[in-house]
């Protein structure tokens, strides 16, 4: 009896008013029916919970939830139809997230079904398709991948009628659910000739749907039959409609298009078929909808196989692709760099240098930061195929240009740039070409370059490490400490403090000591205060005894600065030593 007690309380808060206390109640089910064992949660648990459906959707999607689980509980795989009246009301309710837990909780439980239990779930299926109701519908065309898929050979034609049925049905969502179930069961079919006739016959009617979203899909579940059945069938059957996409008068179907055409000439695979096919799609980087532009040239890549079918295909992609660089919407050019990236590999040293680095040195010039952003942060690509040297040779003096022009938010863009290119080109490059760059730039007019050029310094000591920055980076810029403007003077304080927590202590206490006493004598007031904010960023790093021997003296001597701003910042370097 004490046994049952908490299992009574329980289903006693699943009629509870309080809905987090019917959600508890919800999430303690397993504990429910493992206390009441198999026989009583078959003949007493689950009629009471197909009497509480009514209920907030919350709860109905915990329940949904919870029954997906609930296997054991039931005596096993033998069992769970007994589920199916619960999950098949949850499968029909207005709200779509209960009804998609629901299909979730259905799919779990039919990986292991017994022909009894598949016999049980059939019946279901059919219910929910024939309903006069389109949410237990929608719902019946989510799983009729899994009727279709397990039903026996016998079973399969009345299955594919009935979705023929949902497939055209009256109510958009429907359409749109079954043929968004397409592709889940169309790798079950045999190649026999009537399921394939009838497959065919489903594509070509919801092609040509009113409804641009039930077409997009059509582009979808073309692509997954032509995987399936191959080049020879998808040349004899596909191909019509596959091409008829790219000049659909949505530019949502034309989208989709663009966005397949690599596994779209994969399938269609012959020579002539393929060149077909790729004129359409290059039709579609001239489309009047950005949208389409974008995808299309992000799909750029996937023509690499059809560089090497014949010297004039290669020239008029890329003839087209040069054209993309003067495109009007800046989005279309920022997806044209990672995608001619993709074709340098079959293009290879010689014909990257001839058609893909000038039309990265375009982009490099273009007035939209975004556009230059994306050549630089793929430029590794690259790299294995053309060298560093030769990479060097094209494009860096674009960058130098940009580091120079007159207009300071050019300059800045540069600035950033410099991280990214350390990072995709090496140590050894930064050191021999972008080195006197970053140092010239550390100069420049203006505070805002100066301070980002600060802090790349510090994002690129992070990928080179401390000893570089100890070795390289520091010796060079050092010299900045004698600057005649005072101005630079404080921005290698300023930069030096980015990069303190990178260094080693030893290098702050054997290394920097010299230069800061120095600089802490500077007759600029300014340039004593960063004094102050550098060696309060060093005591962070050094020992309580290196710093009371090195650095305390100098920010105590610096109290008395004759500057009231320099005392304090002096001050508060000491309080905030840890």
């Amino acid at each position: 009896m004490d046994k049952l007690a908490p299992v009574a309380l329980l289903m006693d808060e699943l009629k509870n008013d309080d809905i987090q206390l019917r959600l508890n109640s919800i999430r303690n089910l397993p504990r429910i029916a493992s206390g009441m064992g198999e026989e009583r949660t078959q003949q007493e648990l689950l009629p009471f919970i197909q009497d509480s459906l009514q209920d907030e959707d919350e709860v109905l999607f915990a329940l949904a939830e919870e029954l997906g689980k609930f296997t054991d509980f039931v005596g096993g795989p033998s069992f769970v139809h007994l589920l199916f009246p619960a999950l098949e009301v949850l499968a029909g309710v207005e709200e779509s997230f209960v009804r998609d837990k629901a299909i979730q909780s259905l799919t779990s439980l039919s990986a292991h079904f017994t022909d009894k239990v598949l016999d049980e779930f059939l019946k279901m299926w059919k219910r929910l398709a024939t309903s006069e109701w389109f949410q237990p519908r929608t719902s019946a065309c989510c799983l009729f991948h899994i009727a279709y898929n397990q039903a026996p050979l016998n079973a399969k034609p009345e299955l594919l009628s009935v979705y023929k049925a949902l497939a055209a049905d009256t109510v958009p969502m429907v359409k749109r659910s079954a043929f968004a179930d397409f592709k889940l069961f169309v790798g079950t079919l045999m190649k026999d000739t009537p399921p394939i006739t009838e497959v065919l016959a489903i594509l070509q009617t919801l092609s040509k749907d009113d409804l641009d979203t039930v077409r997009l899909l059509a582009v979808e579940n073309a692509v997954a039959l032509g995987t399936l059945m191959g080049t020879e069938f998808s040349n004899q059957h596909l191909k019509p409609l596959l091409l008829g996409f790219s000049a659909d008068k949505s530019w949502r179907v034309r989208y989709m298009f663009g966005s397949k055409i690599g596994e779209i000439i994969s399938i269609l695979g012959k020579n002539q078929v393929q060149a077909e096919a790729l004129s359409q799609f290059l039709r579609l980087l001239k489309d009047p909808e950005a949208e389409v532009r974008v995808a299309s040239t992000s799909a750029i890549s996937a023509l690499g196989p059809t560089l090497n079918l014949d010297a004039g295909i290669a020239k008029t992609i890329i003839s087209a692709i040069r054209s993309i660089t003067g495109d009007e919407s800046y989005h279309v050019r920022e997806a044209l760099a990672p995608s001619v990236f993709g074709l340098a590999s079959f293009l290879g040293k010689e014909g990257t240098t001839e058609h893909i680095l000038p039309i990265l040195s375009t982009l490099l010039k273009d007035e939209e930061q975004e556009v230059r952003h994306s050549v630089v942060s793929h430029l590794g690509k690259v790299v294995s195929i053309l060298g560093v040297e030769e990479l060097s040779q094209h494009l860096l003096p674009i960058i130098i240009s940009l580091a120079e022009d007159r207009q300071w938010r050019v300059r800045i863009s540069a600035t950033l740039y410099i991280p990214l290119l350390a990072q995709q080109l090496g140590v050894e490059f930064f050191n021999k070409q972008l080195l006197g760059l970053s140092h010239q730039l550390l100069t420049d007019c203006v505070a805002t370059i100066r301070a980002a050029l600060g802090k790349s310094l510090a994002e690129i000591t992070g990928f080179f490490g401390a000893e570089w920055a100890q070795q390289v980076l520091i010796p060079k810029i050092m010299d900045l400490s004698h600057h005649n403007n005072y101005l630079y003077r404080i921005t290698l304080l300023q930069t030096l403090a980015l990069l303190v927590p990178s260094l080693e202590p030893d290098f702050i206490e054997n290394s920097l000591i010299s230069p800061i006493f120095s600089m802490s004598k500077d007759p600029v007031a300014n340039v004593r205060i960063n004094v102050c904010k550098v060696v309060a960023a060093f005591s962070k790093k050094l020992s309580n005894r290196s710093y009371a021997s090195l650095y305390q003296p100098l920010l105590s001597e610096l109290q008395r600065d004759s500057d009231h701003d320099v005392q304090y910042f002096a001050t508060q370097a000491l309080l905030d030593h840890p």
